[in-house]
């Protein structure tokens, strides 16, 4: 397993900087991941939508938790973790059921509020005890 874990800088601090990134990251991986899951607050669920349906390279099927196309796509935008090979999250904490060792990789997108970092630290020292294979970019 291996994780990479994103750190937006001040200037990066909105909502959609986090979604733009995450929107990013998701046109790179697939389809060399198969199925994909976005983990992310609700309010940034539609966001996340539309930005996908906008991509200019090329359309990336995607299905957001409350509509049916979700069961079936190759990404999932949840608010929190589905089965999938990739896991990006851009939640505050990884939920309670979800297991770190249950994804080939993780992307884990963190803010640059106070608050975002301990809770990115948090999430660190979990993925420290589960994987070897860390890196961090400092965007």
């Amino acid at each position: 397993m291996r994780v990479d874990i994103y750190l937006l800088s001040a200037d990066q601090q909105q909502a959609d900087s986090a979604c733009q990134l995450a929107c990013k990251l998701i046109g790179k991986a697939w389809p060399a991941h198969s199925s994909i899951a976005v983990c992310c607050p609700a309010e940034q669920q539609s966001m996340l939508d539309d930005l996908l349906w906008q991509l200019p390279q090329r359309f990336i099927a995607h299905g957001v938790h409350a509509t049916a196309a979700a069961k079936h796509a190759p990404v999932q935008i949840h608010s929190s973790p589905l089965a999938a090979t990739l896991l990006i999250n851009l939640q505050p904490q990884l939920p309670a059921h979800a297991e770190v060792g249950n994804y080939a990789r993780i992307l884990d997108i963190v803010g640059a509020s106070a608050a975002d970092k301990v809770a990115g630290r948090n999430r660190y020292r979990l993925y420290q005890q589960h994987c070897q294979n860390i890196n961090v970019h400092q965007l």
